[in-house]
């Protein structure tokens, strides 16, 4: 875009150098646990479909872990609707799913279902991030995803202290 309004290439690099997105929008943070995509802002079926795609697509050097909080406000859709979230986890590049919520039952139910996935299913926050602890390697990459009601950046925090 720059080079279309014949702005100076150190110009835009400076730019892009600076830039700030949107917060937990599928924001790249690189800890001393591990590599962290937080999309943790909001969710539904179509933006969780198309963080699973593009977590799938981009390289990473180790595993891909996935924290994946309820989607609220869904009706009566819900189950239906968590079912085939993780009918996609189960074919998509995910190693390892983190279930967090009563919601996400029936996402980790289908991935464990499926067998292609290894899931584990939490209702404690405490547990998901004691359990995060000891599953993750440095090379790993961690996408967070969820409700904005599930308050998933605590998972980050807690990982990352």
């Amino acid at each position: 875009i720059g080079k279309t309004y014949s702005v100076d290439t150190p110009d835009i690099v400076d730019a892009l150098e600076s830039f700030d997105s949107v917060s937990q929008r599928f924001n790249i943070q690189q800890t001393k646990r591990c590599r962290i995509i937080n999309d943790a802002y909001n969710a539904n079926p179509d933006s969780t479909k198309a963080a699973i795609d593009t977590f799938s697509k981009i390289a990473v050097p180790g595993r891909r872990l996935f924290v994946f909080g309820d989607m609220f406000e869904l009706g009566e859709l819900s189950h239906a609707c968590h079912e085939e979230i993780g009918q996609i986890i189960s074919s998509a590049a995910i190693d390892l799913l983190f279930a967090y919520g009563p919601l996400t039952q029936k996402t980790h139910d289908t991935v464990q279902k499926v067998g292609k996935t290894e899931s584990r299913h939490f209702h404690q926050k405490s547990d998901l991030i004691a359990a995060l602890i000891d599953e993750i390697r440095p090379d790993d990459t961690l996408l967070v995803k969820g409700s904005r009601g599930n308050k998933l950046e605590e998972i980050i925090e807690g990982i990352t202290q």
